[in-house]
């Protein structure tokens, strides 16, 4: 299979949504596959021969994004826990035909992600929503920061 043949190879989850195959910088190739409980991952592949590399933590999603990567490479991926309204996040770099995971940050206080950037200076901004069940649903509005430290 040639590149152009792969970037229009689709992948359905058991609801038929269709994920193609993304191409990254660095040459890297990526599907998204669907994994449970309406959470996907990336699957990614060397562009050159096609081998697997890794798999991230599940992705958020916000207007049909799923992923954060920055200009130097860096991308924010996170896991929702099914005890609680935290999450992980986990930093990975890409790199020529790599992808390394940088830090993990576990049981951040929030459950919706609204919006999520990254700064010149490798540092990661998301701002959501926090549920907390304390006699009843009350919700917190959180803007945390995470710098990258390589």
């Amino acid at each position: 299979m040639n590149a152009d043949e792969a970037l229009k190879y689709v992948f359905q989850d058991s609801d038929f949504s269709v994920y193609q195959i993304l191409k990254f910088p660095f040459g890297l190739l990526a599907s998204c596959i669907y994994t449970h409980h309406e959470e996907s991952e990336y699957w990614f592949f060397n562009e050159t021969d096609y081998k697997f590399i890794a798999q991230t933590g599940t992705l958020p999603k916000l207007n049909g994004v799923e992923h954060c990567i920055s200009k130097n490479g860096y991308m924010a991926t996170w896991q929702s826990h099914a005890y609680d309204s935290n999450v992980d996040i986990s930093i990975y770099k890409l790199t020529n035909s790599d992808i390394k995971l940088i830090t993990r940050h576990t049981d951040v206080n929030i459950s919706i992600w609204e919006l999520a950037c990254w700064g010149a200076d490798n540092t990661f901004y998301i701002c959501g929503l926090h549920n907390v069940y304390d006699n009843g649903l009350s919700t917190d509005k959180k803007y945390l920061k995470f710098k990258v430290s390589q």
